[in-house]
């Protein structure tokens, strides 16, 4: 199953860099005071640091731009009907892949909150909480530091 995910995030990859990517519609860049954002928005995937694609099963519902005292931020709420330490477990091992490793700030059985580090690539904060009130839906919500 795992490798079928694999091959769909490379498929898609491939084809958003065939022709014009506004006519694809799956990805956009953000543009910050003149300077543009490497993180590109998918329906399916967050696109980290140098191209680098974090496959997400699941649903990105919302995305938000914020800027403060701290920088600027990407962040991305996705949904999932994986259990929350399977949605962690698999975020987990592709950030692995890409060299990224593992600090737990606070766990609960209704939310776990990681930072994800790698030297020279951006911090990353995952807030995995279970929904309430919705049986079988997780939510995870995504901030990667892409400024200051």
């Amino acid at each position: 199953m795992r490798v079928l995910g694999s091959v769909l995030v490379m498929v898609c990859i491939v084809l958003t860099g065939c022709g014009d990517s506004s006519a694809v519609g799956e990805s956009e860049n953000v543009a910050m005071d003149g300077q543009t954002s490497q993180n590109i928005f998918r329906k399916d995937s967050v696109v980290i640091g140098e191209g680098q694609s974090l496959g997400i099963d699941g649903r990105i519902v919302s995305y938000d731009l914020i800027r403060n005292d701290k920088g600027a931020f990407d962040r991305y709420a996705i949904e999932s009907n994986r259990s929350l330490m399977g949605l962690e477990g698999e975020v987990y091992v592709s950030l692995v892949r890409l060299g990224y490793s593992r600090r737990v700030r606070q766990e609960s059985a209704v939310r776990y909150v990681v930072n994800y580090l790698k030297k020279g690539a951006p911090a990353l904060v995952a807030d995995y909480r279970a929904e309430e009130g919705m049986v079988g839906l997780q939510r995870l919500i995504l901030t990667i530091k892409i400024d200051g």
